[in-house]
């Protein structure tokens, strides 16, 4: 086996275990996000954030925050069809009523 034989093995035998890896991610953010909070059916506010005005737009970084989400999440949940954003030129922003629909869901 040469060097590059060997190197190309390498590299797939990382490329299988990067998508083992995300797979079992993408599956314990599935329950972690769809499991329901302790104690009730609200979730707790979150500390530092003013409550939710369900008549304005919200940039993708506040949505992060009223979701507890990552950035990349966000996205993701945008081109399943599980937000619904609005454009403004290149920027992306998620109606305040929107966030909430889709907080509630996941309750």
């Amino acid at each position: 086996m040469n060097k590059s034989d060997l190197h190309r093995a390498v590299m797939t035998v990382a490329r299988l275990m990067a998508e083992q890896i995300y797979q079992e991610l993408t599956k314990l953010d599935w329950q972690r996000t769809r499991a329901p909070p302790a104690g009730g059916k609200q979730p707790a506010p979150v500390p530092g954030l003013p409550p939710l005005d369900l008549n304005r737009r919200y940039s993708v970084k506040e949505t992060c925050r009223y979701l507890s989400v990552s950035h990349a999440m966000v996205y993701q949940r945008i081109r399943e069809g599980e937000l619904k954003p609005l454009k403004d030129g290149k920027r992306t922003f998620i109606h305040g009523s929107e966030i909430a629909r889709y907080g509630a869901s996941r309750l």
